[in-house]
């Protein structure tokens, strides 16, 4: 069984903490504001794909983290004119892509797509620019997954 959906926006990063502490209690948050309502979309897209039961034994992970091209890549400085030639094809930095994973394997537990993230047997994360697949495309995460468990033959693998 193969699992896949796509999360519109900018992905967050999940991994940095911090301690707070008011008076005899103390917590610890995430440093990334954005994490909890990117999760909270990102679990309810899980969701509407998610199994009736959990996939079991191990699972193989693809995630595509989509961003912006800087607008110093376009003709002009302007979204929507030609990328000049030259620039770099794929992003050489962005946001922190083991971090992105993290977030999107805790969502993918927290909507049912397995059990534990510790299932995750084979993890692919791959950055490119979301305009690379034509004009208008916006931010997003794409993750896919499958139990390795499924071929055939009772091998493992893609």
């Amino acid at each position: 069984m193969t699992l896949q959906v796509t999360i519109e926006g900018p992905a967050p990063t999940q991994g940095s903490h911090r301690a707070v502490v008011r008076g005899s209690r103390a917590w610890v948050i995430h440093d990334s504001r954005r994490l909890a309502p990117w999760r909270a979309r990102a679990v309810a897209a899980m969701r509407r794909v998610a199994p009736p039961r959990p996939l079991g034994g191990p699972v193989a992970v693809e995630i595509w983290v989509y961003q912006r091209r800087p607008l110093a890549h376009y003709e002009g400085r302007r979204r929507g004119s030609a990328v000049r030639q030259g620039v770099p094809y794929i992003p050489a930095n962005g946001r922190d892509l083991d971090k992105v994973a993290r977030a999107c394997l805790d969502a993918g537990t927290s909507a049912g797509w397995w059990r534990d993230d510790r299932q995750v047997a084979a993890l692919v994360v791959d950055r490119a620019y979301a305009e690379s697949l034509g004009p208008g495309d916006v931010e997003r995460v794409e993750v896919c997954a499958r139990s390795l468990c499924e071929r055939g033959d009772g091998g493992v693998g893609w």
